[in-house]
């Protein structure tokens, strides 16, 4: 606030000189100096509240939303095998990039498994694609056995608790639709 002050005097100083010196009438050139300062300062206010808005934003609020950027993650893939088992393969990070303390599958929205077992699987394309090698270790490899299912079309999902506690889902375009035989 204190720099966007000072140079909105600097500036206001300099509009003064130079409509002095364009032959502007003194009272008028410091009206519009004026003017220049007021524009500027409201507009580094208005940056500023922006800026403060994004930093106080929280985790949790964060994490309230749709999915989205501060859900990271991806459903690579889902495929039943010969035995009827779902096999879900991917990455899942929380909140700010933290590690998962729990991942669920979820299947057609209601049944919930836990696969937390299988998180922590390598996954140097996703440090890199991040460019933060602290996140090497963020895939999952789980299975969910499909017995309870009816034969024809599901879906499956995924859940992400962060070390901090906020749950977030795997954005939309991570859901998979897999067939039970």
């Amino acid at each position: 606030m204190i720099v966007s002050v000072v140079a909105a005097i600097i500036i206001a100083a300099i509009a003064y000189f130079l409509l002095k010196a364009d032959r502007v009438a003194p009272d008028r050139a410091a009206i519009y100096a004026v003017a220049f300062a007021i524009v500027f300062v409201a507009g580094a206010l208005t940056h500023s509240a922006r800026n403060a808005a994004a930093v106080t934003e929280s985790p949790r609020d964060t994490a309230a939303r749709p999915a989205g950027p501060a859900s990271l993650g991806a459903l690579d893939a889902a495929d039943v095998d010969a035995t009827n088992i779902l096999h879900v393969r991917g990455w899942a990070l929380g909140v700010n990039s933290q590690p998962a303390s729990k991942v669920t599958a979820i299947v057609d929205g209601a049944t919930q498994v836990d696969i937390t077992k299988s998180y922590g699987r390598s996954r140097p394309d996703v440090a890199a694609s991040l460019k933060q090698p602290g996140v090497k270790d963020s895939g999952y490899d789980g299975t969910v056995s499909l017995a309870h299912l009816k034969p024809g079309n599901h879906q499956v999902s995924i859940s992400v608790t962060a070390s901090d506690g906020a749950t977030v889902t795997t954005p939309a375009n991570s859901t998979r639709t897999f067939s039970e035989r």
